[in-house]
């Protein structure tokens, strides 16, 4: 069986919209877009590209996926989180018909939940959730995430799109791993517990 990861960018109070760039996502009047981009250093580097190369595949919302195919899927290959990319099976989230044009993509149709679930059953490595803040939190109602790596920058946002929602029901996680880079982002993994 799979397992889903969720490795998100997400600040003090909640907060997971735009963290790389000013035009990622301005939904909802956001204007604090790039705000973990001058934080980042090696350390956060290394992890994300480590979160990226352990990866089987990544599970996409399709406005992430459009983001991710439109910075990445022309990138030089020569670095080894974007060969990783390129190669592993991109499975998108989407209700839109357009076509899915990065290469080893593939839509998820029919019932979320029903969908997502045979999809983890039927895999055996690790499927990454990156951004795709609505997908997350369908998948985090539903029980259907084994593990987060939060990178919790030190910054307040006060207001954007929030990794839980109120509608969330109570799951038990464990600490399995953590680091404190030289910008003070705290970097979490927090593995389902055995009780949850």
């Amino acid at each position: 069986m799979g397992r889903i990861v969720a490795v998100n960018f997400v600040s003090l109070d909640g907060v997971m919209q735009a963290p790389l760039s000013s035009e990622e996502d301005r939904d909802g009047g956001f204007t604090a877009g790039g705000w973990a981009a001058a934080t980042n250093d090696d350390i956060v580097d290394e992890v994300m590209q480590k979160a990226t190369i352990s990866a089987a595949g990544m599970l996409l919302g399709r406005r992430t996926y459009d983001i991710f195919a439109e910075a990445w899927s022309q990138a030089n290959a020569a670095d080894p989180a974007i060969a990783a990319m390129n190669r592993m099976r991109k499975y998108v989230v989407t209700q839109s018909t357009s076509e899915l044009e990065w290469i080893n993509s593939q839509r998820i149709g029919g019932e979320l939940v029903a969908s997502v679930r045979k999809l983890r059953e039927s895999g055996n490595g690790k499927l990454v959730v990156f951004g795709s803040s609505q997908l997350l939190q369908a998948l985090a109602k539903n029980d259907l995430i084994d593990a987060y790596t939060l990178l919790l920058y030190p910054v307040i946002l006060g207001s954007g799109k929030r990794l839980f929602t109120n509608d969330n029901h109570r799951r038990n996680f464990i600490l399995s791993d953590s680091l404190i880079s030289p910008t003070g982002v705290a970097i979490l993994t927090y593995q389902r517990s055995a009780d949850s």
